[in-house]
C-alpha cells in the first residue's frame, strides 16, 4: 500500500490509521508524509510527478489481494475466467492519460 499524505493534512490521522490497518494485515506499505504538505498540496504533488512514483511503486508489486479474490470465482462461468485472464497484470503506465504520466 503507498499512503501519501501532508503532515498538515487535516486527513493525516485518518491516514495513520489505514496505515496501521495494512502493517497489521502484513502488506508492505510506503508512508509518504510530505513535510509541511495540507490536503490540496497532495493532489498539486500528484500533478508534478508524484504520480508516476506512486504509479511505478504499485506496477512493480504484482496485487496479491487481488489474485486472492479471483481464486474465490466459480471455474465453470465464462465470466470469471474472463476476469481472471484480465487481472494478471496492472494496467501499464503508457496507457494513462498524459497529465499522470
Amino acid at each position: 500500500m503507498y499512503i501519501l499524505v501532508g503532515d498538515r493534512d487535516y486527513l493525516l490521522d485518518i491516514a495513520l490509521k489505514a496505515r496501521d490497518w495494512f502493517l497489521g494485515c502484513g502488506s508492505e506499505v510506503v508512508f509518504d508524509k510530505m513535510p509541511g504538505g495540507r490536503h490540496r498540496g497532495t493532489g498539486k504533488s500528484l500533478l508534478k510527478g508524484k504520480a508516476n512514483t506512486i504509479l511505478d511503486w504499485f506496477s512493480a508489486r504484482p496485487n496479491t489481494c487481488l489474485s486472492r479474490n479471483v481464486q474465490k470465482l466459480h471455474a465453470h462461468d465464462e465470466g470469471s475466467r474472463r476476469a481472471l485472464r484480465s487481472v494478471k497484470r496492472l494496467p501499464s503506465v503508457d496507457n494513462l492519460p498524459s497529465v499522470l504520466r
